[in-house]
């Protein structure tokens, strides 16, 4: 397979058609150009004017269409079964460490 060159996503995608997933991090979504390698082999590099978001679909064809599917990323979850005024501070510090 060659490579695809995308510079944006698919306007109005036929969205009854198949997805091929095209897993990225957020780094990479962040980014306005960048390779990966779709699930089904194909390598698709981005040479994009604004970045592209995840469930966007970067390329089609009359089979299928790529969608973009950024990987899952780890959360840190706090019970703030506190005082307002407490939660309030754990916040603010969480958010300048």
């Amino acid at each position: 397979m060659s490579l695809l060159v995308i510079q944006a996503p698919v306007g109005a995608p036929n969205l009854n058609l198949p997805e091929i997933s095209v897993k990225a991090d957020r780094h990479d979504l962040a980014r306005r150009r960048w390779r990966v390698t779709a699930s089904d082999g194909q390598e698709l590099g981005f040479d994009l004017l604004k970045p592209v978001r995840h469930g966007q679909t970067v390329y089609e064809t009359t089979t299928h269409r790529y969608v973009i599917q950024q990987h899952p990323e780890a959360v840190l979850v706090i019970d703030l079964n506190l005082a307002a005024a407490t939660a309030i501070g754990l916040g603010w510090a969480f958010g300048n460490l």
